[in-house]
């Protein structure tokens, strides 16, 4: 077992929605600029777990991956009796529950390449990126295809303030 397993055993994948292999994690299905905020999550989520004596090998993570220029982690928690049979109270899954979604919240406002404040989306597969990441890829697609497009072909600005409606 890898040492991220031993640390965040939540986060193995057993894959029913992967091709993954037993001892695999869901690691490298975070883009790599959101990875900071997944591993806080998960070190929240341990700690949390923990402190309300709850075993973390109870919290399974189904499913980790992008979507909609969003982190999604689809989850549940094992509480059957090969598991010990241990319940787990409402409000510990409705707390990792908000864990969870807040990482997954911030997600949508990082970029994906290098975890910078976003501000550019793309347009075809739907990924928040910085400028200078933005910029980078715009060029190299601009490289490879011979032609010279504006950023603004390839991306759209990101609204961060939601006018006020007065």
């Amino acid at each position: 077992m890898s040492e991220i397993l031993d640390k965040y055993p939540f986060l193995e994948d057993y894959g029913v929605y992967t091709y993954a292999e037993a001892g695999d994690d869901f690691v490298d299905d975070v883009p790599p600029g959101w990875r900071p905020v997944f591993f806080e999550m998960c070190e929240e989520i341990k700690t949390f777990l923990e402190s309300e004596n709850v075993n973390p090998k109870l919290l399974v993570f189904d499913q980790v991956k992008e979507k909609f220029g969003e982190l999604r982690i689809y989850h549940h928690f094992n509480e059957d009796e090969e598991n010990g049979g241990q319940d787990v109270p409402s409000f510990v899954q409705e707390s990792v529950e908000y864990m969870i979604d807040s990482c997954c919240s911030k997600t949508k406002d990082l970029c994906f390449k290098c975890g910078k404040a976003a501000n550019w989306l793309s347009t075809g597969w739907i990924l928040p990126h910085c400028t200078k990441c933005a910029t980078e890829w715009n060029d190299n697609a601009n490289q490879r295809y011979g032609k010279n497009e504006p950023l603004e072909k390839s991306f759209r600005r990101m609204r961060h303030e939601i006018p006020s409606q007065t």
